[in-house]
């Protein structure tokens, strides 16, 4: 018999993946039930094994109650709130009667995050420098039992207890943090697979290439445990635990899940190890080139005295930045490449003359002449 609970569901996040415009929004959700296809109701919404979850939901979204179907794949997937499958297959596409926004075309759809109680939540953190004791702070102020091991630091803080060794500080805990350096996220791994449990989440925050992620992945979920590649999307001083993240593999949505109830931004990509650390990787070449070719340009403008005139020069670009200077950027390269070749070998020879380094000015030359081949006849 069909039993409507509550399981505890207190986030939802309007999912922007069908949302053109809009920040994210919380509705309240007032009762799940959840199921597997063809057969009983689950109360409380315990997932099986294997089988794909399906039942229904009501949320209070803008004063009006809606109610929406629910979708869950499987066992390490968040639940999905979804208005009812439209004609081309895609969710809320059509006008519905019974589910949905009540007869009304939407094109969106609801994440529910089941926020699991913290106390008493095991964790360990591997590595305790910065980033790692930034995180373990906010763990344990939230109500987790957060073990950390470090072999260069003797003290943790407050209320995180220091482990003897690393594999000390796995054994039993349901979440695992790797935050050392990607030069040893492999080794770390290796070390502590034989002491993870099986089910366990392995994360690996470290800003590692995708193929160490993939070999990572391949470690931890031989042990029996699931692996969550995380990528920090922003800085974790000032943020903590709460820096916005994107988190891809097989223990990914239980990542977001253990993380919920602190409200962090995270946004769960999929179930393959390496997804995250690509939109990282590709972001760092964007934002750590920027940094580079700033502190080229100030550089230079120091050895010729002009240093603050080129600060109020960038900082004016920046503040200003929008979407069509990135047009403009790209297209008056593509557009104008033959000419700028020549600007930019004149600022060369000038950096050169300054005693100055010339890296980004010498990539920036270098693209530049491909541009201007490639649009010759």
């Amino acid at each position: 018999m069909a039993v409507t609970v509550a399981v505890g569901v207190d986030d939802v996040e309007l999912e922007n993946r069908r949302v053109a415009r809009g920040p994210a929004t919380d509705h309240r959700v007032r009762h799940v039930m959840l199921g597997v296809s063809g057969g009983e109701r689950i109360p409380g919404g315990v997932a099986p094994a294997h089988g794909r979850m399906r039942g229904e939901a009501q949320l209070d979204v803008g004063g009006e109650v809606v109610d929406v179907a629910i979708d869950l794949g499987g066992v390490d997937q968040c639940v999905v709130l979804a208005d009812p499958v439209g004609n081309d297959g895609c969710p809320g596409t059509r006008r519905c009667d019974g589910l949905g926004h009540r007869g009304r075309r939407r094109r969106h759809y609801y994440r529910a995050v089941a926020a699991a109680p913290l106390t008493g939540t095991r964790v360990a953190l591997l590595g305790l420098g910065e980033a790692g004791r930034a995180f373990a702070a906010d763990l344990a102020a939230a109500g987790m039992a957060v073990r950390g091991w470090d072999p260069l630091v003797a003290e943790a803080p407050d209320g995180v207890l220091v482990a003897s060794s690393a594999r000390d500080a796995v054994r039993g805990a349901g979440l695992v943090l790797s935050l050392n350096a990607a030069a040893v996220a492999l080794a770390a791994a290796r070390e502590v697979a034989p002491a993870l449990d099986a089910g366990a989440i392995y994360a690996d925050l470290n800003a590692g290439a995708p193929s160490l992620k993939v070999a990572v992945a391949a470690v931890v979920e031989g042990s029996g445990a699931r692996f969550a590649d995380v990528a920090l999307m922003g800085p974790v001083p000032g943020n903590g635990a709460c820096t916005p993240s994107l988190v891809s593999g097989s223990g990914a949505a239980g990542y977001a899940q253990a993380l919920a109830a602190l409200r962090a931004p995270i946004e769960v990509l999929g179930p393959t190890a390496g997804e995250a650390a690509t939109r990282k990787l590709l972001r760092s070449v964007f934002m750590k080139g920027l940094a580079a070719v700033s502190l080229e340009a100030l550089t230079a403008a120091t050895a010729a005295g002009l240093e603050p005139w080129m600060y109020a020069e960038l900082a004016a670009v920046y503040e200003q930045a929008d979407r069509a200077l990135l047009k403009r950027l790209l297209e008056g390269s593509r557009i104008h490449a033959v000419r700028r070749v020549h600007e930019m070998q004149a600022a060369r020879e000038m950096l050169d003359a300054l005693g100055t380094p010339t890296r980004m000015t010498d990539g920036t030359v270098g693209w530049l002449e491909q541009l201007a081949a490639a649009g010759r006849p």
